[in-house]
């Protein structure tokens, strides 16, 4: 953050723009890090049987070049930073393939956080070409990388996670409504059009709108859903039982 106002301070436009690749890119890596622990606890959770593995060797190796990675992009080490970043990604599209995504398919609860986190891996990959200097140049712009980390991972795994963790914490039944689908394809709807619209075409800027509109009415049906579930007790939760009232019997006045 200190990084990008000062860039911001200083008028200098691409020192912000790097500045701002290497904040993004430090939360996605973050993101990848808690993901990795969080997804296969859910799926082994909600398909019965399934067991996956944890893979902590490889989720040490993630991190120390995640690391290394944001060390490098702070003192504009490009190309170094690119390699560090295709371990991260790379290492993340295999984790995916060994979390048996056919295990999953029939649970949109589940699948929806695979594609957040194979975005991610991917986003990373994009970026660590665009750090490296390699074309990146997708529809004529070099900004894929950020909307395919943004859009089709930050928010399709935000709207995956508040879903499945609201359901459990709640003590709901952990399967998805109508309304929850639709959010989702939403989602990816969003992500379609934002990456659509980075086309040098006239209708460019109806895809921003199209994108934006999606995303909007893809939260606004996740809170239209859960915000009655969450201002109310959990369904398992008995109601205290109001207090009984002690009845106190006079005492006896003495003889005088």
């Amino acid at each position: 953050d200190a990084l990008y106002l000062r860039a911001s301070l200083g008028g200098n436009y691409i020192e912000l723009m790097h500045r701002f690749d290497l904040g993004l890119i430090c939360m996605a890596i973050i993101a990848l890090l808690i993901a990795r622990r969080v997804i296969p606890f859910f799926a082994m959770r909600g398909v019965q049987g399934l067991t996956l593995p944890m893979q902590t060797r490889s989720g040490h190796v993630q991190l120390t070049f995640g690391v290394l990675a944001i060390i490098l992009g702070i003192f504009n080490l490009s190309a170094l930073m690119g390699v560090a970043l295709a371990v991260v990604g790379l290492i993340s599209l295999v984790q995916v393939i060994t979390w048996k995504p056919d295990a999953v398919k029939h649970k949109p609860i589940l699948w929806i956080l695979y594609v957040g986190y194979t975005f991610l891996g991917l986003g990373l990959i994009l970026a660590a070409l665009h750090v490296a200097g390699l074309s990146t140049s997708l529809f004529g712009r070099s900004a894929v990388h950020v909307h395919v980390i943004a859009m089709g991972g930050f928010s399709v795994l935000i709207i995956g996670m508040v879903t499945r963790t609201a359901l459990g914490h709640l003590g709901r039944p952990l399967v998805t409504t109508r309304s929850m689908r639709i959010a989702y394809a939403l989602v990816l709807i969003a992500f379609a059009f934002r990456v659509a619209a980075l086309w040098p075409v006239p209708a460019s800027v109806h895809f921003l709108h199209l994108a934006a509109a999606a995303w909007i009415v893809a939260f606004g049906l996740y809170l239209w859903d859960f915000v009655p579930m969450l201002i109310r007790p959990r369904p398992d939760q008995t109601a205290p039982k109001p207090a009984t009232q002690m009845k106190v019997a006079p005492a006896a006045t003495k003889a005088q």
